[in-house]
């Protein structure tokens, strides 16, 4: 048995949650990220009165602040008007963005995930900023499935450049730098890196947790797995409409062109038999 726990705890490696990135927050009330200092890398309990904006992490030990949590509200909002129905695209799709970005910040396990590295000068918008960067590795499963539930979005399906996984989470850095200090470079590996339940953009989202108010189900204009027709171009050419009803306006149609047609024909013969009628009274 001693010889058992000595190989356990000598040779199993051990898993740690530890917090990587943190806020130093002046006198006046400005923050700016930084690498966690040793006072800071222990995960906490936090007030729950921000839990409905990153309800997985409800009552559990987190890396987040209450402060960043508030931050984090306007940019949830953005993230809906631009994935979300609000801006006809799919809720299941923002849903998995805006937990993409609670795990960023909240989950007590950045260690595995986040590296800090020093504030260094970037040019942004032909701008000098002073910015942290941050490595960030996503597995890749998990970016690969993000992605799909967003790829047919209004938003993404107009632009050729988000056309795959990297460069859609590429677009995400890039809007993190714009809303705050932090420059991350994103790494994408198969068997590391960020890893959380994804979400099919064709599940129904019925649990209450109110991250997602006003949720509404995607359907088959910016979700392909709401489409039930083989997308392998296997479909009916009817589908979505009515085929009885399309039959008949289609039907209507026909007919009464077949009766101006032959309406016209006869038009036509008649006009060339007086023409003839004519022609015959001046010859006679």
């Amino acid at each position: 048995m001693l010889l058992f726990q000595f190989i356990f705890f000598t040779f199993i490696p051990k898993i740690k949650s530890i917090c990587e990135l943190q806020e130093d927050c002046s006198i006046n009330d400005t923050c700016s990220p930084k690498k966690a200092d040793e006072n800071h890398t222990n995960p906490k309990i936090i007030n729950s009165s921000f839990s409905y904006i990153c309800p997985e992490f409800e009552n559990e030990k987190v890396c987040c602040s209450n402060r960043q949590l508030y931050k984090i509200i306007k940019i949830f909002e953005l993230i809906d008007q631009t994935f979300g129905s609000l801006g006809q695209g799919c809720d299941i799709c923002s849903m998995n963005i805006k937990n993409f970005w609670c795990n960023f910040i909240c989950s007590p396990y950045q260690n595995d995930f986040l590296n800090i590295g020093k504030i260094t000068n970037h040019t942004i918008d032909g701008k000098i900023r002073k910015l942290l960067d941050v490595n960030f590795t996503i597995n890749q499963n998990i970016s690969n499935q993000i992605f799909n539930s967003c790829k047919k979005t209004k938003f993404v399906s107009q632009f050729p450049s988000l056309d795959n996984s990297f460069n859609f989470f590429n677009y995400q850095s890039i809007k993190a730098y714009n809303k705050s200090d932090i420059y991350i470079l994103m790494f994408h590996e198969q068997n590391s890196g960020l890893n959380f339940t994804v979400n099919k953009c064709n599940k129904t989202i019925n649990d209450g947790k109110n991250n997602y108010i006003n949720f509404t189900s995607c359907s088959c204009s910016n979700c392909d797995l709401k489409c039930d027709y083989d997308i392998n171009n296997n479909y009916n050419i009817l589908y979505g409409f009515n085929s009885f009803t399309v039959i008949i306006v289609y039907g209507m149609v026909l007919f009464f062109s077949l009766c101006i047609f032959f309406l016209k024909k006869s038009r036509k013969n008649d006009d060339e038999n007086d023409e003839f009628m004519d022609f015959q009274r001046n010859y006679d």
